[in-house]
This record gives C-alpha cells, structure tokens and sequence, in this order.
C-alpha cells in the first residue's frame, strides 16, 4: 500500500547544501520517491502551533527551538511509497542524536544536540495532514522561488 511522509529539514539544511544529499541518503535506504519539496517561513506563532500537535513545547530547550526556527526557512518534503511514514519514522533515529541507531540519519549526519537536529518526521499521518496545513499557509514555493524570495529580504 502506499503512503505519504512529511520529513521536513531544519533551517541550517535548507540553507547549507546538505539537502540533496539528504534527499538521496533517503532515496537510496528506504526506496521512496521524493514527490514534493518547498520551503516555509515559520513564525514564532507557527512554530508554536506546529510543535503544539505532539506536545513538544515544553521544557528547557523550548526557547532555543523558538529562536533556531523564528522567521527562518525550512525544506518540507513530501515522500512516497509502500509504507512511507514507517519507513521515514525509522530512518530518522533517535532524538538524543548521540542514542540513535546506526545507519540512522541522526546517528550518521550527528549534531550535538536534539535542538538542531537535521530533519523532523511527523509522528502519524492525522499529525502530518496538520502540519503540512501549517507549513503550507508560510509556504515560500519551490526551492528556486523560495531562494529569491530568502536572498532579497
């Protein structure tokens, strides 16, 4: 059966070039096809709503979240494929990067905290559909749209 995953890469990916590489380490260890990409302009308010749907706005790391995120860009990418979400959930690894299994893109693309961990993957497809409602209304466009708009601001 296939399905839909919403894997979203943080603002320093968007900005540093790992995104293709990100995109084909995904490709290559799951088999899904990348169908849609295009980036969103979070705004202390989104991100609040975003975070909001599992809970994750508390605790001590919270204020950073806020800052890394506040009116910064963000890659939302769109998978598809027999059991994507699964698949994606999996991929992703541990939110402590430090504990994620190897072969995991956290384990593998390490940074030293779960503050700026590379990419989000929605935790069920309800959450997703909600997500994406939220990225969509700060949509920037495609990737060269998107770039434009970033670049003369």
């Amino acid at each position: 059966m296939s399905s839909t995953a919403l894997i979203v890469y943080g603002p320093e990916v968007a900005r540093s070039g790992l995104t293709s590489l990100l995109d084909e380490f995904i490709r290559r260890r799951t088999g899904l096809e990348l169908s849609e990409r295009f980036f969103s302009i979070h705004s202390r308010k989104s991100i609040d709503a975003f975070y909001t749907l599992t809970c994750s706005t508390g605790g001590k790391h919270w204020p950073l979240v806020l800052d890394l995120f506040d009116m910064r860009p963000v890659c939302a990418t769109i998978w598809s494929g027999p059991n994507a979400l699964h698949l994606s959930q999996k991929l992703k690894g541990n939110t402590q990067p430090a504990q994620a299994l190897s072969g995991t893109v956290r384990s593998l693309f390490f940074c030293d905290n779960p503050v700026t961990n590379l990419l989000h993957v929605s935790d069920s497809h309800q959450v997703m559909d909600a997500e994406l409602r939220i990225l969509r209304c700060r949509s920037l466009g495609d990737e060269a749209t998107a770039w434009i708009s970033l670049d003369s601001g």
